[in-house]
């Protein structure tokens, strides 16, 4: 994920509207509510990550969870 020009510790180097990056996550759980929390720590990680580099919003992480 490191690009020229930015530190090679930056989580999303570069994210602004036009270039946003995707993540995917799989959980194979039993129970719903297993996926659904684990889903959610993910979540609250990639938001702490993301303002502890410097990105100022935790509203940064926007998630979509789907199941099946």
């Amino acid at each position: 994920m490191y690009q020229s020009g930015q530190h090679s510790h930056s989580l999303f180097p570069g994210v602004n509207s036009d270039n946003l990056k995707t993540f995917v996550l799989e959980v194979d759980c039993y129970h719903l509510e297993d996926a659904l929390k684990a889903m959610e720590k993910v979540i609250q990680e990639l938001k702490l990550s993301q303002s502890y580099f410097g990105y100022g919003s935790k509203n940064g992480v926007r998630a979509t969870i789907r199941y099946s």
